[in-house]
């Protein structure tokens, strides 16, 4: 069976059911292997079935999220106490704790482990190299994103009964069925029942086995819906010859891939994260490369509008100066100033060249000591009159830089917005002088 050849939007998440360990050859090529899968988008399922993993090399390359549910025989699942520790003293400290729980090296296994709640963790562990056996292949087929969920906590729990499911792969050459089991609090576990035909994974069978781990309390046992018929009289023959045991009731449910997804989308353990960093995915190129392009498109086109500003206020600049500086010729041909000295700043050169002509013309200029005497005498009125402070404030007036400098008795120094306001409507300018107690005047024009 393969899957339909139907347009897999970017929103896909691929679940792939995997055999036991127990049930797969060491020679076997994985990739022929059929695998029951389900194609879900936004959480629900949208094609399900079973194909050989190479014939879902489609649906693995679109798919944004590619997801491994390992059989519950091959991943161990308990609760352990862990001292609040960093996530990397974790890891670190994981393969210490869980050593007297599980039968191997823990060097030997991959550590996952969830979130802390009163002091305890859900850690699950699995076998490295037969996580690897799947992962290794299933990236070569273009998964995206990887992540791996132990099928036993994927099963959605119940507080009131133990929940229990029954898994077979009848596709396979020799049908085999497991029986999970999930106790509630994240714990969980599996049992390989064998072959189809055999007696424990008889409907007879697999009742005994998931009463017995259940040990008298309620059971919720869901089983594929075409072995629904074969379990529904097992049930009947069971609760004859049971009405008076000691035994808990039973609800016969069918699976579903809709409950199943829904939990695994919501687990808080994922076995890639202790894969191999050289097996970890790579950048998705393909995925991101058309908004890479519109971004490189979109700086390459802000960087040459920038750099085509930039010349243009480039060759503004080069021509007012030009034009500046040929004015400043034709103005003053005599300069023996070179351009570099009258483009440092053009304006005060020529107000220094015009100041310099009409001195030698005999005419004063605004920037003369007398000119400022008298337009500042002319102002000094107006200055009395809002300010109130009078001429002989003035203590000494010192003749600078095309300027008057200023000194006050102390304590007579008004504000000089008020003072600067009169001085403007006489052509001049007020600063604070160099020295305490001072105004700085000049020629405002």
């Amino acid at each position: 069976m393969s899957v339909t050849r139907m347009p897999i939007p970017s929103t896909t998440a691929l679940y792939l059911r995997l055999p036991a360990r127990a049930d797969v050859s060491a020679t076997t090529d994985i990739t022929q292997l059929v695998l029951p899968f389900a194609l879900a988008v936004r959480g629900r399922v949208r094609e399900q079935g079973a194909a050989r993993l190479d014939a879902l090399s489609e649906a693995i390359r679109h798919s944004q999220r590619v997801v491994l549910l390992f059989s519950a025989s091959d991943v161990t699942v308990m609760r352990i106490a862990v001292p609040p520790i960093p996530a990397h003293r974790l890891r670190q400290a994981l393969p210490a704790l869980v050593e007297d729980r599980i039968i191997g090296d823990p060097a030997d296994c991959v550590l996952a482990a969830g979130p802390a709640g009163d002091g305890l963790r859900i850690v699950a562990v699995i076998d490295k190299t037969w996580l690897e056996h799947w992962v290794k292949p299933v990236r070569r087929l273009g998964a995206r994103r990887l992540s791996a969920v132990p099928l036993q906590l994927c099963l959605p729990p119940s507080k009131e009964q133990v929940v229990a499911w029954m898994f077979d792969f009848p596709h396979s050459p020799h049908p085999l069925r497991e029986l999970v089991i999930h106790t509630g609090d994240g714990e969980g576990a599996g049992l390989p029942l064998g072959a189809v035909d055999s007696e424990a994974s008889s409907p007879e069978g697999v009742l005994a086995t998931a009463m017995a781990m259940t040990a008298g309390r309620p059971l919720q046992l869901s089983v594929p819906e075409r072995a629904l018929p074969g379990f529904s009289a097992a049930m009947a023959r069971w609760s004859a010859r049971m009405s008076e045991a000691a035994s808990g009731p039973v609800e016969l449910r069918k699976t579903s891939w809709d409950d199943l997804i829904d939990t695994a989308a919501r687990s808080e353990i994922d076995l890639i994260a202790g894969v191999a960093i050289e097996d970890q995915p790579a950048f998705d190129w393909p995925h991101w490369r058309l908004p890479i392009a519109l971004g490189s498109a979109l700086l390459l086109l802000n960087v040459l509008a920038l750099n085509g500003d930039w010349w243009r206020l480039h060759q503004e600049g080069a021509r007012l100066e030009t034009d500046m500086l040929r004015t400043y010729r034709t103005a003053f041909p005599d300069d023996a100033a070179n351009d570099k000295a009258v483009m440092a700043d053009p304006v005060s050169r020529m107000k220094q060249r015009r100041i310099g002509q009409s001195r030698a013309a005999g005419e004063s200029s605004s920037g003369d000591f007398l000119w400022l005497c008298a337009a500042l005498g002319d102002a000094w009125p107006a200055i009395q009159q809002v300010t109130g402070i009078e001429a002989r404030a003035v203590t000494r007036i010192d003749y600078r830089d095309a300027g008057l400098l200023l000194r006050l008795k102390t304590g007579m120094q008004p504000s000089h917005d008020a003072v600067r306001k009169i001085l403007i409507e006489h052509q001049l300018e007020l600063s604070a002088g160099s020295e305490p107690n001072s105004w700085y005047v000049q020629s405002a024009q």
